[in-house]
């Protein structure tokens, strides 16, 4: 009798929407493969000590030998030391194939789509659409290639569009909601000027700084 394959899926807060659509969409294509799969999700990160090693102790708990393969998602984590951490595990304790999605990483091969290209699109339908001259892009880590590379698409849009983009018109944040709160204060308080939109690198900081 032929042992069915299984997959293991890493990736926290899949109480979101966009990443619980990301899990269903894995789960329909293993299952249609013929592959079961387990997934070791996290419920949030918490920057408590104790909570965080409580947190980690989840990936000690997973059996390689009896996974064909891994399937991690590390842009769902929006801390890096977690992703440090579980990254390090896994190339020390994991004998078996992984796939990284969207994230860079140094240790396995990453699938995602076009960054740049689609981040471009974004930033043409606020031209063209809206009517927007003045965008300021808000990107995500400096150096981490998902920023860089929607940060890209931002600017080659503006180019194409023939819209000048300066030093000030750039602000690197955290995909996470601090870089977005702290931009909308400068925005408010009349450090920066306003510009006419904001285009971010990922929902969050886009919520955030709608919120703020």
């Amino acid at each position: 009798m032929k042992l069915q394959k299984r997959i293991g899926i890493i990736m926290a807060k899949v109480y979101r929407k966009i990443n619980h659509a990301q899990l269903c969409g894995i789960l329909e294509q293993a299952y249609a493969q013929g592959f079961s799969a387990y997934v070791f999700t996290l419920t949030a990160e918490n920057g408590d000590p104790k909570t965080m090693s409580g947190e980690k102790n989840l990936f000690s708990m997973i059996n390689f030998s009896q996974l064909d393969g891994i399937i991690y998602l590390p842009y769902t984590f929006a801390s890096e030391e977690y992703r440090r951490y579980i990254e390090a595990f896994l190339a020390e304790h994991c004998p078996k194939p992984i796939v990284a999605v969207r994230l860079e990483t140094m240790f396995c091969p990453t699938i995602w789509y076009n960054d740049r290209r689609e981040f471009a699109e974004v930033v043409t339908h606020l031209i063209r659409e809206h009517g927007c001259r003045k965008i300021h892009c808000l990107t995500g880590n400096q150096g981490q290639p998902v920023a860089e590379q929607r940060l890209a698409g931002y600017r080659d849009a503006m180019e194409r569009a023939g819209l000048p983009v300066g030093e000030e018109d750039v602000t690197y944040g955290d995909f996470w909601k601090y870089a977005a709160l702290q931009l909308a204060e400068e925005f408010a308080c009349g450090a920066r000027q306003m510009p006419d939109a904001v285009v971010c690198a990922n929902d969050i900081m886009a919520i955030a700084l709608c919120d703020a």
